[in-house]
């Protein structure tokens, strides 16, 4: 392999070919590496312009060489004192707009309905075919109580899906207006340095209102005797039922079964008056007595007698009562004697461990199901029907669905506060969750502390909701609706008269025809309404109405496309609507001095809608007095 070192004239002549094609096709290699370079370099750049076009969804006449000033200039249009119109500006001296402009509307609505291609999900009627019973009663056939430790998050979210067909809060129940009631029962525990893990939790808990935390009821206590005592003052609150299905976290059960099984026969008359008596499980199986029914007449009997049935065997308190009108069958009061227990060793089971010797009949619940895995393959294999809660009331004809959404997520205050901000999460969440019910709108908090930079979790959650909803109101967390009386339609009642004394200035219009003029305008061309900024300030974000459209959640698509180039969303909002002038026209801005949407500390005044504490080094003190007073204002 070395013969090409020798000097001779055959060797050296030979090589010299080999090394000039060598060289012409490293030549060849480099100007097609350039060529390819220069094609790539091309194409990446058509390739982001194209996509900065499709996501602002506007033309490049776009105006972007706006100010805040500019912003915030003088100028009586409809759409906002804040906003100037572009190049859309008029010299023909009307105010905001005329016939014309409103004549072709139409056509504008539909060019941006089709911004970035958004499928707007329209609310779903229920089916006016089948019958639909509302419960208002506040009794119930089933109360439905779910023992669970806090850590198991996952069971809990199995569990609504399985027995209730609960995937989300997206869709909340108003009411339990049907035939069950259900809650989840968190025994006495110690976060100790877990903060995350009980953030977490209290998030859950605002989001699905159906969970309660016995540690602060009933001291330190989770046992059925504290169950039951609790369960008997429910009736102080108006909640009364038929029968209680107690089930241990570890366990499931068929409640359309148990449900079917109780309701036969109700037409015998001795039937039903022995219903409120009946104990119904499994009592002599270890672990098989985690799911028990029983009847209200019992549940009195059984506490009345609770020190004479202590059985040192046996911990749970019914099954101690099993046992002792067993044992003494003989010398029972006539109380005791009265109790009807039903051991159904067939009916409620253990898992142990494999599925095929779970039978799927007459299987009603299955207990020791300690993974959340073996809660899936069990529910799976008996093919558990979940029974709803609720039906999803739907609002009067012609009014909208209307959702009021807020922030679940509650982070640690960084100035030491005291109280908290988690202090108080729960009284901030149950203002709007009262003022919500007052009108029959959905409540829906959403987690928004996922992202690195917190505010942006407001626009998330307001786009996973509004697909739902005809309109979608976002408060933040830091403020307190100090109005009940102010619904979500009159707030659009009044925005009508505003935009129409902005386009009819001539004072002998009556508000009549100005209120007509305003709602034309509004229903039309209004997408979202926020409370208009003071000078030099963002887009006040923390109270924002918007409705359901393609061209709202091409708005929302353009804020996060600059979500990056913004450390706050209120920002990017902002930013949206100086650099795009042809999104100011379907955005109100409302001043304080027309109608104050959500004042400050220092502008609120008695009667206003919402108060927001966003610039209050600490916040959750004034928030818990607003709170209070609030309370003590719409219970007298």
């Amino acid at each position: 392999m070395f013969d090409i070192l020798r000097t001779n004239n055959n060797s050296i002549s030979s090589l010299e070919p080999r090394r000039y094609r060598r060289q012409k096709l490293n030549t060849y290699l480099a100007i097609f590496s350039i060529v390819f370079a220069i094609i790539i370099i091309f194409i990446l750049f058509f390739s982001i312009q194209n996509y900065y076009s499709n996501s602002i969804g506007l033309s490049s006449n776009a105006k972007t060489n706006n100010s805040y000033s500019n912003l915030n200039d003088s100028n009586n249009n409809v759409t906002g004192s804040g906003f100037k119109n572009g190049n859309n500006n008029k010299n023909d001296g009307s105010n905001g707009y005329i016939e014309e402009d409103l004549d072709n509307m139409e056509d504008e609505n539909d060019e941006f309905e089709n911004v970035g291609n958004v499928v707007v999900k329209p609310p779903i009627p229920h089916d006016k075919n089948v019958k639909i019973e509302i419960n208002t009663s506040n009794h119930y056939k089933l109360f439905i109580l779910i023992t669970s430790e806090l850590i198991d998050y996952r069971k809990r979210n199995l569990l609504r899906e399985f027995l209730f067909g609960i995937e989300n809060n997206l869709e909340p129940c108003i009411s339990y207006n049907m035939d069950l009631y259900y809650k989840f029962l968190i025994p006495p525990h110690d976060i100790g340095q877990n903060k995350e893990l009980y953030k977490n939790f209290i998030s859950e808990i605002i989001e699905n209102n159906d969970i309660v935390e016995f540690q602060n009821l009933l001291g330190s206590n989770f046992t059925q005797e504290t169950i039951l005592n609790w369960v008997q003052t429910q009736k102080d609150y108006n909640i009364t039922f038929d029968h209680l299905v107690l089930i241990g976290g570890n366990s499931v059960a068929n409640l359309e079964e148990i449900d079917f099984n109780l309701s036969q026969n109700t037409e015998d008359d001795e039937y039903s008056a022995n219903l409120p008596k009946v104990i119904w499980g499994n009592f002599e199986t270890p672990s098989a007595d985690n799911i028990v029914v029983i009847g209200t007449e019992a549940i009195k009997t059984i506490l009345e007698n609770k020190d004479l049935l202590k059985h040192l065997n046996y911990s749970n308190l019914i099954t101690q009562a099993y046992f002792y009108t067993k044992e003494n069958a003989e010398s029972l009061s006539n109380n005791l004697q009265s109790l009807l227990f039903l051991n159904d060793d067939k009916g409620f089971i253990v898992w142990n461990g494999t599925i095929e010797t779970i039978p799927k009949t007459p299987t009603i619940g299955v207990g020791n199901l300690l993974m959340a895995d073996d809660l899936i393959k069990v529910t799976e294999h008996l093919s558990i029907p979940f029974v709803p809660p609720c039906h999803l009331t739907t609002p009067s004809e012609g009014e909208p669905r209307i959702a009021v959404v807020t922030s679940s997520s509650f982070e640690d205050d960084s100035n030491n506060c005291k109280p908290s901000i988690l202090d108080i999460s729960f009284a901030s969440a149950n203002n709007k969750r009262k003022y919500s019910q007052k009108y029959g709108y959905s409540f829906i908090p959403l987690q928004t502390s996922k992202r690195k930079i917190v505010t942006w979790g407001r626009i998330d959650a307001i786009k996973r909701t509004l697909s739902y909803y005809d309109w979608v109101l976002w408060i933040d967390t830091n403020s307190v609706i100090t109005n009940y009386n102010v619904s979500i339609s009159d707030l659009i009642e009044k925005f009508y008269l505003i935009i129409g004394k902005r386009a009819i200035y001539d004072v002998d219009v009556d508000e009549k025809e100005k209120y007509e003029k305003g709602k034309e305008i509004f229903d039309k061309k209004i997408n979202i309404v926020i409370a208009e900024p003071k000078e030099g300030d963002e887009a006040d974000a923390g109270m924002l109405l918007i409705k359901n459209s393609g061209w709202s959640f091409g708005f929302i698509r353009n804020v996060q496309a600059v979500r990056d180039k913004s450390t706050v969303e209120r920002g990017s909002i902002w930013r949206v609507l100086e650099d795009f002038p042809e999104f100011q026209k379907r955005v109100l801005l409302i001043s304080h001095k027309e109608y104050p949407l959500n004042s400050s500390p220092k502008d609120w005044k008695k009667g206003d809608f919402i108060i927001n504490y966003d610039s209050t080094k600490c916040p959750a003190k004034s928030i818990a007095n607003s709170l209070k007073l609030n309370v003590e204002k719409n219970s007298s």
